[in-house]
């Protein structure tokens, strides 16, 4: 068994079985080559390491390159780890830790302080995550709330608010760079990243809400309304943004990633059901001599659209 890069490939094809027996992801070599060319993250890294065995990919650990931002209002470069897969039949075999390894080798050679990882600690491979140093770094409040639409003729009051025809980009910046003021983690962004982001998740501008002083970004699956962040800079925009999207729902209202505490209370105060642990999180392991709250404190903040 060797393992190689995903640029030194021949067979990329043979991620497709792996990926999709450990997330569900199915895709062709010509999608996700044209992920990895849109994808600021990926692009100018190994995008990963493979273990091989003959021609056939049994093992894979994603790496891409994150920005961050510290107590010391710096840009912080640290590592990204993602789609950790091991076939099920070669489990068991260090195969996983054999790439972890290598990830943590291409992130000190870059100079990185930390490493970061989204995952889940009711998954087998939180506890290898743990033997590696990593960290709970963020657990990620949630909010729920079903909604009621009333009966017969009775129709929901929409609130006013800015069409977006097209999406400005600035405007949006501008409001999310003011509310990320004092957060430190995932919340250096640009046109460009906002840009990824929005081709990602699939989103145009009917999924966006934008008021003067705060915007919201929402999906809807089967009658259940998704918000997948809400940046604003006071209680009562917030408010107007939440009275925006439940009007929009046809049954339940979720968001699953509430780490700014403001929203949080506001959903809390409006009668949300909320819960301030969940299973899912960010892990971050540190590289060199150096604790995660001495560079990030307790103020470590992302969203849905930062997912990796």
């Amino acid at each position: 068994m060797k393992i190689l890069t995903y640029h030194e490939l021949d067979e990329k094809e043979t991620l497709i079985p792996l990926m999709d027996q450990a997330f569900r992801w199915i895709f062709t070599p010509e999608q996700l080559e044209r992920n990895i060319k849109k994808d600021a993250r990926l692009r100018g890294t190994p995008v990963g390491y493979a273990a091989v065995e003959g021609s056939r990919v049994v093992g894979f650990v994603g790496v891409m390159d994150l920005r961050t931002r510290n107590l010391e209002g710096e840009t912080e470069p640290v590592g990204g780890v993602w789609g950790v897969a091991t076939l099920p039949s070669h489990v068991k075999r260090k195969i996983a830790t054999n790439l972890m390894k290598k990830a943590h080798e291409y992130f000190r050679e870059k100079g990185y302080r930390f490493a970061f990882l989204c995952t889940s600690r009711v998954i087998v491979a939180y506890a290898l995550y743990r033997k590696f140093g990593y960290i709970d770094a963020a657990s990620f409040p949630s909010a729920y709330k079903l909604v009621t639409k009333p009966k017969g003729k009775h129709k929901t009051k929409h609130v006013a608010g800015k069409k977006t025809a097209s999406l400005d980009w600035n405007k949006i910046l501008e409001i999310y760079n003011k509310f990320s003021i004092g957060k430190t983690g995932l919340v250096i962004r640009d046109k460009q990243y906002l840009e990824m982001v929005r081709k990602r998740e699939h989103l145009r501008s009917t999924n966006f809400i934008v008021l003067e002083d705060g915007y919201a970004v929402f999906k809807k699956n089967r009658g259940i309304l998704e918000v997948v962040e809400i940046a604003a800079n006071s209680k009562e925009t917030t408010k107007k943004l939440l009275a925006m999207l439940e009007a929009k729902a046809k049954t339940v209202i979720c968001d699953r990633m509430v780490l700014d505490s403001i929203t949080f209370d506001v959903y809390k105060a409006l009668g949300y059901h909320v819960e301030r642990e969940s299973h899912d999180l960010i892990m971050a392991a540190p590289l060199e001599n150096v604790e995660f709250e001495q560079v990030y404190g307790d103020k470590f903040h992302m969203t849905n659209l930062d997912l990796f």
